[in-house]
């Protein structure tokens, strides 16, 4: 990714050995990324509150928080912003709940290599979101 300024991640994982598999394949991906690292519920909320950000990674399950609320609570302060799900097999009724809420994207965590494609994708689409809004906004304010 070719941008100005380096992206901004918002990264709810608890397990620190997890935190660090992903955090070394974003790096071996070559992603210039500021990193707000969250454990749980209560810090990942904080962080919602005090940052902006142009991607959230999230765990399932968390202290305090399951993937469900942490999609949820990112739509509630950021509805454009990509969410993509880190965590290992879910079961069916999560998976539909989180597509159902938004999620952009689930990486496997035995498949991290996987992550820094979903991430560039993911900021592609909100990219080209937010281009064709501007569009349709200008071709409205025109009329």
């Amino acid at each position: 990714m070719s941008n100005a300024r380096r992206i901004r991640i918002l990264h709810l994982e608890d397990d620190p050995a997890d935190r660090e598999l992903t955090l070394l394949a974003l790096a071996e991906g070559g992603l210039d990324a500021d990193i707000r690292p969250a454990s749980d519920g209560v810090e990942f909320e904080a962080a919602l509150h005090d940052g902006e950000y142009d991607l959230v990674l999230s765990d399932y399950s968390v202290p305090g928080l399951d993937g469900v609320g942490a999609l949820a609570l990112t739509r509630e302060r950021f509805p454009d912003v990509p969410f993509v799900l880190i965590s290992g097999t879910l079961d069916e009724d999560s998976l539909i709940r989180l597509v159902r809420g938004g999620v952009t994207d689930y990486v496997v965590k035995h498949r991290l290599a996987r992550v820094v494609p979903a991430v560039h994708r993911a900021l592609l689409e909100a990219t080209e979101r937010r281009h064709r809004l501007e569009v349709q906004r200008s071709l409205d304010e025109e009329r």
